[in-house]
């Protein structure tokens, strides 16, 4: 009989390395690897966006997350108190990420993060492709069936991952009162 997944995980937005200017390729690689977990049959269904108004109690808060990398969040902390296991955070150049993996049940263990190169020219499979690699080392394969459907050709170019910046997009966390936030 398979049991039903216990252990939610949540990917935070991408913050720039700190030589980067902030852009919307770090949010818009949060959102891809969102849904490619979702896919993922060890996770229980996740949103970031249904914990950021607990985790980030104001939009400012959330903002200043998500553009410097120097602020850090304190994960043991925030997975006790949102009862969620396992984080996804890290950085963002134009031309790749570092990914790193935080395990509530493992908290004075460092996961060996993954640098990963991002390119649009194969529709960003090969970016998750790595993911589901670098996932399965650490003991958390997706079940075949589901990583043809993770690897969809995703038609997009730099430009439109970086439309998801300020000026163009906004996020749809609400902030009490209804408060629209731009990160």
């Amino acid at each position: 009989m398979n049991s039903s997944p216990t252990d939610q995980c949540i990917v935070l937005p991408f913050r720039p390395e700190s030589s980067q200017q902030f852009n919307g390729i770090g949010l818009a690689l949060h959102f891809l690897i969102g849904n490619v977990l979702v896919l993922h049959t060890r996770f229980k269904e996740m949103w970031f966006g249904w914990r950021a108004k607990k985790i980030f109690p104001t939009p400012a808060l959330f903002q200043h997350y998500c553009r410097e990398v120097n602020d850090k969040l304190d994960l043991a902390h925030t997975a006790r108190s949102q009862k969620i296991r396992t984080w996804i955070y890290g950085t963002v150049t134009n031309k790749s990420t570092d990914l790193y993996l935080f395990d509530e049940q493992l908290p004075g263990i460092s996961t060996q993060p993954v640098h990963v190169a991002i390119s649009t020219n194969d529709h960003l499979i090969g970016f998750r492709q790595e993911l589901l690699d670098w996932l399965t080392s650490m003991g958390w394969p997706m079940p075949n069936n589901q990583i043809r459907k993770a690897l969809w050709p995703e038609e997009i170019n730099y430009e439109g991952l970086d439309a998801v910046d300020t000026k163009r997009l906004t996020n749809k966390v609400s902030f009490p009162p209804n408060e629209i936030l731009y990160v």
